[in-house]
């Protein structure tokens, strides 16, 4: 089987970074209103660096990667790189926008969303998860 990696698109999984400070400069341009324009240039300024520097130091590959051994997946600025094997997955739901995997023994459901993937991508995405779910998942079930 192939081995699929998808990458994921930067300002969709940098959504909430610049959520987050377009909130601020919002808060801090209210605030340094009445002060005049010196402090709320000198705060564009040092907002503008900081996310330019946290931006440039957290940010890193946003990607979905499958493989026989399990799912691989970072998709957003805040969270880190998980992996999901395929020894734990009991159940694979798929949605239109949305893939969900119950794992085994928990019964918890990982959701990964396929809106951060390239339209084009979404369609091989689906297919190798589900081929990789009917053959290493069905047949370790079958095992057990």
């Amino acid at each position: 089987m192939e081995k699929g990696i998808f990458e994921v698109k930067a300002r969709k999984a940098e959504a909430g970074l610049y959520t987050m400070f377009i909130l601020l400069a919002l808060i801090g341009f209210f605030s340094l209103f009445s002060f005049g324009l010196w402090p709320l240039i000198a705060y564009g300024l040092l907002l503008s660096f900081v996310f330019l520097l946290v931006r440039k130091r957290f940010a890193g590959l946003y990607y979905i990667k499958i493989d026989k051994q399990g799912v691989q997946f970072r998709y957003s600025f805040f969270a880190k790189a998980a992996f999901l094997s395929w020894d734990i997955v009991d159940q694979v739901n798929f949605h239109l926008y949305e893939i969900n995997f119950r794992l085994r023994e928990t019964k918890q459901v990982v959701n990964i969303q396929t809106n951060y993937l390239n339209p084009d991508d979404i369609e091989p995405f689906t297919q190798l998860v589900r081929s990789y779910f009917e053959t290493v998942v069905k047949k370790n079930n079958a095992l057990s």
